[in-house]
């Protein structure tokens, strides 16, 4: 199975919600893999995000710059793609950050892009099996992709119910 990271947004030193869904969604895709949640940043904040996301999380990447204090995706893009192994799967919200980096990263990874799921039904073999709305939410679209070659997916904020138990004791490491 392919590694799954998530990118973790969050703002004033708090992971958003979309932290706990990201986990779960990481989960349905394969319920065995080990998350690594990826938290870029600077300052005090960055420390309070990554102890908190390490409740939740096994492995929290932290990656500290500077310019990372006010998100921009044009700068975290190439970190993200010369940090993450090739194949691998990794999830954002689906939020403008996550709309911003995510296409990019995808055909930096030469990995699929899956934009807005709202489910996941599982893999078989190097196939996942992803749910997405169409027409106004009038049509559940199932869509199966070959992420042999890894995947970056679009998560659609609330599609999938966060776990606040925490207890992952995640350790954190930092990522130049």
């Amino acid at each position: 199975m392919a590694d799954i990271f998530a990118y973790i947004v969050h703002q004033g030193g708090k992971a958003d919600d979309s932290a706990i869904e990201l986990i779960t969604a990481a989960k349905k895709i394969d319920a065995g893999a080990s998350v690594t949640a990826i938290v870029c940043g600077a300052g005090a904040d960055l420390d309070a995000v990554c102890a908190e996301v390490a409740n939740t999380y096994p492995k929290v990447w932290k990656v500290a710059n500077d310019s990372f204090a006010n998100p921009n995706g044009e700068e975290i893009r190439p970190v993200l793609a010369s940090l993450i192994p090739a194949g691998s799967i990794v999830l954002f919200a689906n939020d403008s950050l996550g709309l911003d980096v995510a296409p990019g990263l995808s055909i930096k990874m030469d990995g699929v892009f899956l934009s807005d799921v709202i489910d996941f039904e599982g893999m078989d073999g190097a196939k996942l099996t992803a749910v997405r709305q169409e027409y106004s939410g009038q049509v559940y679209a199932k869509m199966d992709a070959d992420v042999s070659g890894g995947a970056v997916i679009t998560v659609r904020p609330g599609a999938f119910a966060g776990d606040e138990a925490g207890g992952a004791g995640g350790a954190v490491e930092e990522k130049a």
